[in-house]
């Protein structure tokens, strides 16, 4: 079983989207399944990379992916 996670981040500190991120792994690994990484943290993906590559609508570059 695989699960993807998908949550709010608006007006959220980065930490508390990796909390509660972190919660919601360990309770879906518990239950067995396997979790597909959807946090794209690399260069990439970054707010400079983004500004640079002339990205506009920065959560649509997100979903895209």
């Amino acid at each position: 079983m695989k699960a993807m996670l998908s949550q709010p981040m608006r007006d959220k500190t980065q930490e508390e989207i990796v909390a509660t991120r972190d919660r919601a792994i360990k309770h879906l690994t518990d239950a067995g399944y396997e979790i597909v990484n959807t946090l794209f943290t690399d260069e990439w993906y970054s707010e400079d990379s983004m500004n640079s590559r002339g990205v506009v609508n920065k959560p649509l570059c997100f979903l895209a992916k």
